[in-house]
């Protein structure tokens, strides 16, 4: 007699292999006599026990029981054996391990301290640079949005005005409406600026120390006034005379930049007594003011001004953010490639004018010592220009960061251009205590310490495992037990719940014990033990066999799966599953497989074979959906989200059996039939529909479904084409449209196929106007538009392409796939 295919994996399956376990375990030994000649590979030979020899089973032999071992060793020796059971044990290699990582931490420490400690250091330098860096940048890079902003809405004001002149000394208010909003979300600039060729000037100022409007009149003279909430004048201020804003450098810049914006150069504002400057840029729409009904184009210009004491503060706040334990000072500045100074901040009380006291502009080399001293390093380095040189034949370098030391300090100099005549140079000076110092500085017991706990730590865990050791002995002999399938001696051990993995260990092995207790409900209690204990392994094998396979997946499960908590994922996939699971079961058939959020099932196989199959698929294919729709609406009831699956469906042989690598396998389908449907599945995202099946499914079901023709296509990596049906109901239920529609694309096929190409599109367009007849009628009605039929506007396409084909026999109407 025969024995039981058994597979060569572990007895209790996850939940995504428990169809095939079922299916394996109701194999009865009244199939197994039906099984031909050329399925012995199939059949698992156990007529003859081998006991386990001692290379197997290690120190212990076949035929002696753990307790036999324990009683053998008596004394001194087997007070060792249980302490020590072999030189190669758990214990011992645990010991060393402790060992040698008390080595390495130590030395690891150490050469932390020596080596890496410095590294770390200068990363942290260049990260705190970095965020100067940036923060400066951050500063600068408004000016370009501040204008685009501005101009944007100069020239929405100019389309409704006709193309008029934005200021005149008659009327300022269109500028400062537009100014106001914009000037109050950039802070970063102090003052923006208007311009025009007929001497008009407005200006829009709000910084810490005044909020005014600025406007200019017939005498070249500009009046400061207060403002209210609606940017309307309100109240004198001040007042300067002789003002012509064609004259100013930020003006006369932005008409020599055109149509790029300019920065101005650095000047004095004698007001503020700080420095200053401004981007500015040319309107690039035309402009005309209109004077005794002659209408003459005007030139406009806007800029965005900054004054640079806001950088010293923007800096100086950045460092207070930065400094650090391991920084003894830092020292910053910005400086032009003339070597003038923009901006400086430091750590400590320091401080650099950026002006002397007769108003001119300090130079780098006249800051304090440290950056005198850089200032040498910059003028080598090609970096800035020499003091009192010509500078006509001096090419300077634009580097990216230069790094270099400076006695204690470490400098660092950054690159600050933004394409609009922007060249700085920014420059951080960073004196570090330095990594090692503060450890022995601060601390000289530390290391030492660390050293000292290390060892205490390494000899507690010493304990800690001839603790666990013994425990893990106690577990192993349970595993021992188990695989001679002496399954009532297995007794459990509360001590080893203590520690969660042992106690993980022995729930894993009362699970297995169960596991087997109910593989031998189903097969004699004899022939497990036998099969368990020989060690011989199931064979590898398949038997082609004509099936019909189910493929499903969900829609957008990527999507899904990131906008939903865990606990909402598992309760809507695993009714999902089980809505699938029962559906093919119910037709007959069993779900080979769950991958991922999709299945795999199996009509008919050797042990189960049907001889419908293509029809129980189709009918698995339909209940599956009807059961996800019940889903959707339970679903929305409760507040949950729901799927939309794809199926696709395919009749055909393929080879079934055990499938796999010699260490690994499972009973499973493979081979075109298996492909196909796969494709078809994944097909349904190209037509929008829910279920696809094959032409040879299509042949066996079509006198008891309603199916429409959507395409004839070449999948990838195959030469022959298939049609391909989209699955709507049993013809008994479907109505008269369904027919109808029915109908016309199996014309529509048949012109396909003949190469009737202008018939096709005819069929289509006629089909296409019914389509939209009804969906205009179910709007009209009040009523859901269940309709979709995507697949026919895809075949739509499909037409009008063919139709510029010439009708020839070998002419190609497939649609071919380069996608699986």
């Amino acid at each position: 007699m025969s024995e039981p295919f058994v597979n060569d994996g572990p007895m209790v399956r996850s939940n995504t292999y428990k169809n095939n376990n079922a299916l394996r375990l109701s194999i009865n030994h009244a199939i197994l006599q039906e099984l031909p000649e050329e399925h012995s590979h199939f059949i698992f030979n156990t007529n003859k026990i081998h006991p386990l020899s001692d290379t197997q089973s290690g120190s212990l032999s076949a035929d002696t029981s753990f307790g036999d071992v324990m009683e053998q060793q008596k004394g001194f020796k087997a007070f060792l054996r249980r302490c020590c059971p072999a030189i190669h044990s758990l214990q011992n290699i645990l010991l060393v391990i402790f060992l040698l990582q008390t080595a390495i931490c130590i030395g690891a420490m150490i050469l932390l301290f020596y080596t890496s400690g410095e590294n770390i250091v200068q990363e942290m330098s260049t990260v705190r640079e970095r965020n100067i860096e940036l923060q400066v940048r951050s500063y600068i890079s408004t000016a370009p949005d501040i204008l685009f902003q501005i101009k944007k809405s100069f020239k929405m004001q100019s389309v409704q005005a006709n193309n008029s002149v934005a200021g005149t000394v008659d009327d300022y208010s269109s500028v400062h409406y537009i100014f106001g909003p914009i000037k109050e979300a950039y802070k970063s600039s102090t003052m923006f600026l208007y311009g025009n060729s007929l001497g008009d000037y407005a200006a829009f100022e709000i910084n810490p120390s005044r909020r005014v409007l600025q406007m200019r009149y017939h005498n070249a003279t500009v009046i400061n006034y207060y403002f209210d909430e609606y940017y309307h004048p309100i109240g004198y201020h001040s007042q300067t005379d002789n003002y012509y804003p064609h004259k100013r450098l930020w003006y006369v810049g932005a008409l020599q930049s055109y149509p790029n914006p300019s920065w101005s150069p650095i000047y004095l504002n004698y007001f503020y007594n700080c420095i200053s400057l401004s981007l500015a840029v040319k309107f690039n729409f035309p402009t005309y003011y209109t004077s005794n009904g002659i209408r003459s184009q005007t030139t406009e210009v806007i800029a965005a001004h900054f004054d640079l004491y806001n950088i010293d503060n923007l800096i100086r706040d950045t460092l207070m953010l930065n400094k650090d334990s391991l920084t003894g000072s830092i020292g910053v500045a910005i400086v032009e490639r003339n070597g003038n100074l923009i901006s400086t901040a430091f750590t400590t009380n320091e401080k650099v004018n950026m002006l002397t006291e007769n108003g001119t502009r300090v130079h780098l080399s006249n800051g304090n010592n440290l950056f005198k001293t850089v200032a040498t390093t910059l003028e080598e380095l090609k970096l800035i220009y020499p003091v009192g040189k010509n500078n006509s034949n001096f090419n300077l370098i634009t580097p990216n960061v230069t790094s270099f030391w400076s006695g204690n300090f470490r400098v660092s100099v950054y690159s600050i251009t933004d394409g609009f005549g922007l060249d700085w140079l920014l420059i951080v000076c960073t004196n570090n205590y330095g990594f090692v110092n503060i450890i022995f500085g601060s601390s000289p017991a530390v290391l030492s310490i660390s050293i000292v706990l290390i060892i205490v730590g390494t000899l507690v865990m010493v304990v800690v495992t001839q603790i666990i050791t013994k425990s893990i002995w106690k577990v192993s002999s349970d595993m021992y037990t188990l695989s001679k399938m002496e399954i009532d001696s297995i007794k459990e051990h509360k001590a080893l719940n203590v520690m969660y993995e042992l106690g993980l260990l022995q729930k894993s092995i009362k699970s297995v014990k169960n596991g087997f207790t109910s593989f031998m409900k189903y097969i004699p209690r004899e022939i497990v033990k036998a099969v368990v204990q020989s060690g011989s392994k199931a064979k590898l094998g398949v038997v082609n066999a004509n099936t019909s396979v189910m493929f499903t997946d969900i829609a957008d499960f990527t999507t899904f799966t990131e906008t939903s908590s865990i606990p909402i994922l598992l309760k809507v996939i695993t009714g999902y599953f089980e809505a699938v699971t029962s559906s093919v079961e119910a037709c007959g058939g069993q779900v080979d497989k769950f991958i991922g959020d999709g299945t795999m099932s199996i009509f008919s196989n050797p042990f189960h074979p049907l001889d419908d199959h293509a029809v129980k698929v189709c009918r698995a294919a339909l209940l599956t959906a009807y059961n996800i729709d019940k889903i959707k609406i339970k679903n929305q009831q409760d507040g949950l989200p729901y799927v939309k699956i794809r199926i696709g469906c395919n009749t055909g042989n393929a080879m079934i059996g055990n499938i796999g690598s010699k260490e690994r396998f499972n009973y499973t389908a493979i081979g075109d039939t298996v492909n196909t449907s796969a494709r078809l599945e994944a097909l349904n995202k190209r037509y929008d529909t829910k279920i696809l099946i094959g032409e040879a499914t299509y042949n066996q079901v079509a006198s008891k479904f309603l199916c429409f023709f959507v395409d004839v296509v070449r999948l990838k990596g195959k030469n022959q084409t298939t049609q391909v049906y989209t699955l709507v109901c049993e013809w008994s239920e479907s109505t008269p449209l369904q027919k109808q529609i029915h109908s016309i694309l199996l014309k529509v096929r048949d012109d396909m196929i003949q190469r009737n190409y202008g018939f096709m599109k005819e069929k289509l367009n006629e089909l296409a106007e019914i389509l939209f007849s009804v969906k205009n009628q179910s709007m009209n009605e009040g009523k859901e538009d269940t309709l979709d039929y995507r697949f026919v506007f895809e075949l739509q396409k499909r037409a009008e392409q063919l139709v510029g084909l010439n009708k020839h026999e070998d002419s190609d109407f497939t649609l071919t796939l380069h996608e699986k």
